[in-house]
């Protein structure tokens, strides 16, 4: 579902009509007023790879083999389409821009659990690592070069977010002279604030990409 949006344009994906289907220009000055026709097509895209998605869980399954089966999904950022007067990402630190869908189904799940907490792509591996331990008889020790956590764990705490960016500046003095001005953002979202966020997401944004029909 990554940007440009693409999906195969057949009935069956082209679920949230009207959609744009042109080449998306970021220095179209129109852009933003084109954002629910891009924002419908981003839509499409992602129900699309819902489909691929599902596609592998069906093979997994008709093999017998999904309760031995640790299956992870995610994405690696979130997008923005103007909400903050942003679009796509990786130009504000916000909700949109960093958070990103993180599905864990690991063997003999017996329960459906969310988890509210400010993860991190770093907490796979060691979440995998103690999804080992609890289904084998195996003791795996987390290498001291792993930097992330458990996000099963009850000790596990919510980390703030940070980005450093680096502006470069040109000067004509005698010749080119380079300087680089160093900004560090931070996103440290409260309870209050994600939760309200959250909701609007799935109020507005998320919630009919889940309304499918049951023979789907």
């Amino acid at each position: 579902s990554h940007f440009h949006y693409y999906f195969p344009r057949v009935e069956k994906f082209e679920k949230f009509k009207p959609y744009y289907k042109g080449n998306i220009n970021f220095l179209d000055p129109k852009l933003r007023s084109k954002r629910k026709l891009i924002f419908n097509r981003y839509k499409n895209s992602v129900r699309y790879v819902d489909y691929l998605v599902d596609q592998v869980v069906r093979d997994i399954k008709q093999k017998g083999k999904w309760e031995e089966t640790i299956f992870i999904f995610f994405g690696d950022h979130g997008e923005e389409f103007y909400e903050e007067h942003h679009f796509t990402h990786a130009a504000e630190l916000n909700i949109y821009q960093t958070s990103a869908a993180l599905f864990i189904h690991a063997p003999s799940d017996t329960k459906k659990e969310s988890i509210y907490k400010t993860t991190s792509h770093i907490d796979i591996v060691p979440s995998i690592l103690s999804i080992l331990e609890k289904y084998s008889s195996l003791k795996y020790e987390k290498p001291s070069w792993l930097r992330g956590h458990d996000i099963h764990s009850d000790s596990y705490k919510a980390r703030a977010v940070f980005s450093t960016n680096s502006d470069m500046k040109i000067t004509k003095n005698s010749g080119a002279k380079f300087s680089i001005n160093y900004e560090k953002n931070v996103f440290e979202p409260t309870t209050i604030e994600t939760d309200s966020l959250r909701q609007n997401l799935i109020k507005n944004n998320i919630k009919d990409l889940l309304d499918f029909e049951k023979k789907e």
